[in-house]
Parts: structure tokens; C-alpha cells; sequence
């Protein structure tokens, strides 16, 4: 009985190895028995080490540079995943990032504004006569507080998103709306 590479020799007749049965081969995978060999049929996600003997995970995120748009790519063993940040979601074939529309899928996000959906984001604009506070949304600006409006001969009354000048008795409100002038 002699050895010679992978075919056992016993008196005349050659018999093959079972590689597959006497090693750890092709982690991974599936060894395959051949005549005098053997070979690795690669898990998807894993390609044939040089040697031809294993199979190593393959990096998808160095071999396929528009992984994970919009997000990062994490190799993991025989696969990827992609990480998205804030304002992003995992599309449905989970191979990118694709922005969340927060104006629909958040009701009156911008409490009394407009919304517009940005790349990532959102962005809040208010009616005239009114300010955006961060998380209280679209708040009435006191057009009288501080401001000499209506003055010397009326009063300032604030309304929701405007003002109105209450004039003493003998004036009458100017036609810009901001002053009381004597009747003339």
C-alpha cells in the first residue's frame, strides 16, 4: 500500500480518497469528491480561497461601490447591511437608503406650517404673521410687544398671525394699518 498525491495505491488496484470525509475542508461550503481530488462549491457570499481548499467570505461593500446609498455598508459574514442615518430608511430590497418623506408619515409635523420634504430632512415654513419655535411648530408673532404700532392715539390689539389698532375716540386707523390719524 503506497500514497502517491491524493490516489491511494493498494497492490495493483489504484481506490480513490474521499478528501471530503478526512479533512475540514471548504468551510462555507460543500465539498464535492472527485476522481483523485476534490473541490468547494461556494455558500453564496463566499468565494474559493487561492489555496482552493475554503471558502472565505467575499467583502460586498469593496466589491460593489453603490451598496448602501444614501447610508454606510457593513460586510458581514456571507452578506452585507447597510446602515442608514437619520432622515433614512432601508429601502424594500435592503440594498440602499431611501429618504423618509417625514411630511407624510409624520401628521402635522410642522403644527400649523408647510412642510418640505428635503433629502435626509424636512423643513417648516410659517404663514406671515407667524414664526417657527423647533418643536412647537408655527407660533403667532405679537406685533404689538415692543413696537410703537398704533401709537400716540390708539392701542394694539394682537390677533393670531396679524394686529389691529384700536384708535381713541376722534381718530381713525391709518390706511397702512399701523397709526391712528385725527379725522380731517
Amino acid at each position: 500500500m503506497e500514497m502517491d498525491g491524493n490516489i491511494l495505491h493498494i497492490g495493483k488496484q489504484d481506490k480513490d480518497i474521499n478528501e471530503c470525509q478526512y479533512s475540514s475542508l471548504c468551510t462555507n461550503g460543500q465539498c464535492e469528491n472527485l476522481e483523485g481530488s476534490f473541490r468547494c462549491l461556494c455558500s453564496q457570499g463566499y468565494q474559493l480561497s487561492q489555496e482552493g481548499d475554503q471558502c472565505e467570505d467575499v467583502n460586498e461593500c469593496l466589491q460593489q461601490q453603490q451598496l448602501c446609498a444614501n447610508g454606510q455598508c457593513r460586510n458581514i459574514a456571507g452578506s452585507y447591511r447597510c446602515l442608514c442615518g437619520q432622515g433614512y430608511q432601508l429601502s424594500s430590497t435592503k440594498d440602499y437608503c431611501e429618504d423618509i418623506n417625514e411630511c407624510q408619515e409624520v401628521h402635522n409635523i410642522c403644527r400649523g406650517g408647510n412642510c418640505i420634504n428635503t433629502k435626509g430632512s424636512y423643513e417648516c415654513t410659517c404663514p406671515s404673521g407667524f414664526h417657527l419655535i423647533p418643536s412647537r411648530g408655527c407660533q403667532d408673532i405679537n406685533e404689538c410687544s415692543g413696537t410703537n404700532l398704533c401709537l400716540p392715539h390708539g392701542e394694539c390689539l394682537n390677533t393670531e398671525g396679524s394686529f389691529h389698532c384700536i384708535c381713541e375716540q376722534g381718530f381713525t386707523v391709518s390706511g397702512q394699518g399701523q397709526t391712528c390719524e385725527g379725522k380731517g
